[in-house]
């Protein structure tokens, strides 16, 4: 059995930052050979040419012998000499489960792993990418002027690891805009967890049984995020194209339908939302219109969750159970404000992967605890703490469309049965041999 052994914060940033840069370096080989960086004439429908091949990943047997002690208390943590106030934006993402559990509450509680390292973080919900760019550039600006800390904007904020490349280069070039400075550069310095199943492409199960119907197909989903990526990975797969541009249809390929967040793909698909579009094939217009419906949709809980009880009817055709190292969370950060304080980076990555060892070791008072502050920060409208909970862990439901003698389509069953949490476990401490 693998023993364990305390993490020591180097290493854990080290590991951290690897894993969240291989991801970056990965990615952005897949998009550029998918044409994502090419301009407006690059809008032939095409295949993707070439795919990363994913590592296999073995977990870890989790936090089974670490011991929790007490829990945090409710109590706020004050501020004081020699605490750094940290802010954070990040999706409503199980992957953060373990940093849920090491700050105790919203803002950090008394008794808590971060306060335990003299961290006092604030974290908030933020589904839109372009809000948490703007956030770190607000306080990137206010350090370009000679401020040793950043009132404005936050500190950090978390994406999902594969769509690092497109996030970083653009937000870069934003932060080279606003201050001209060179040190003011976004990077990756560590992760919170993975997704193991949550993150998904949802289509109906004609497409599973016979790929090539998908032909003509729309899917709904935020363009060249991760859950993008899971899309056109299946698309590679089973070698069939994709329109880049979502303002027109190409009845030969599968077509987008861009939206901002990932919820709003789900509310497209149970409003069963069209548009008319101009058709293409090969690249030019036919002179018709096509009235294009959302058919199938890229997102992850509470996305999946939604779909199942609204319009129901789709299938998991791919997920981050099968890609196993696709997508680990990724916390980015300001380079300058990482390099100078140091210690508050190493001990709030410290934090957080101990918070992960707790909620493996202890799913009974760590894991709910950690849900309860789930609940409390991501603020999900119908949710509660045990929703996050059992989102955690295995999950078993009724799709909306069920058939009409009585009886669950065993298709549309086996849509809710992807295992989240247990696939979904925080890589909270060193693969030990």
């Amino acid at each position: 059995m693998a023993t364990r052994r305390a993490l020591k914060p180097g290493f854990v940033t080290f590991i951290r930052v690897i894993v969240g840069l291989i991801a970056c370096a990965a990615v952005m080989g897949v998009l550029m050979a998918a044409g994502v960086f090419r301009g407006k004439a690059a809008a032939t429908s095409r295949q993707v040419s070439s795919q990363i091949a994913l590592p296999s990943v073995q977990d870890a047997d989790g936090g089974t012998h670490f011991n929790v002690g007490a829990l945090p208390s409710n109590r706020p943590f004050a501020p004081a000499a020699g605490v750094q106030e940290i802010r954070y934006l990040g999706f409503a993402w199980n992957s953060q489960m373990g940093m849920m559990y090491a700050n105790g509450g919203p803002l950090t509680t008394e008794g808590s792993l971060m306060a335990r390292e003299r961290i006092r973080l604030s974290i908030a919900r933020q589904d839109d990418t372009s809000v948490m760019a703007s956030q770190l550039v607000a306080c990137a600006t206010q350090l370009s002027g000679g401020a040793a800390d950043c009132s404005n904007g936050v500190h950090f904020v978390s994406i999902m690891g594969d769509g690092g490349a497109m996030f970083l280069h653009a937000v870069n070039e934003q932060l080279q805009n606003a201050t001209h400075n060179p040190n003011m550069v976004a990077e990756v310095i560590g992760s919170a967890g993975y997704s193991r199943g949550e993150d998904k492409f949802m289509g109906p199960l004609a497409w599973r049984t016979n790929p090539q119907s998908a032909r003509g197909g729309v899917i709904a989903g935020v363009v060249r995020d991760g859950d993008w990526n899971i899309a056109l990975d299946w698309i590679q797969k089973n070698n069939l194209c994709y329109n880049p541009d979502v303002a027109t249809y190409d009845p030969n390929c599968l077509n987008w339908v861009a939206t901002t967040t990932y919820l709003e793909p789900v509310e497209k698909y149970n409003q069963s939302a069209c548009e008319p579009r101009p058709e293409v094939q090969n690249g030019r217009r036919t002179g018709r219109t096509h009235n294009t419906c959302v058919q199938a949709v890229v997102t992850w809980t509470p996305g999946d969750v939604n779909v199942v009880q609204g319009r129901g009817g789709l299938v998991s055709l791919l997920s981050t159970r099968e890609n196993a190292s696709q997508m680990p969370n990724a916390i980015i950060g300001i380079r300058a404000w990482n390099r100078a304080h140091r210690p508050a980076v190493v001990g709030m990555l410290t934090a957080i992967g101990l918070g992960g060892q707790a909620v493996q070791a202890d799913p009974t008072r760590a894991l709910s605890l950690a849900a309860q502050v789930s609940h409390e920060v991501y603020r999900e409208q119908g949710t509660t703490p045990d929703y996050w909970q059992t989102m955690y862990t295995d999950v078993h439901g009724h799709d909306a469309a069920r058939s009409s003698h009585g009886r669950d389509d065993p298709a549309r069953w086996e849509s809710v049965q992807q295992p989240r949490g247990h696939d979904e476990r925080l890589r909270s401490q060193p693969r030990n041999a």
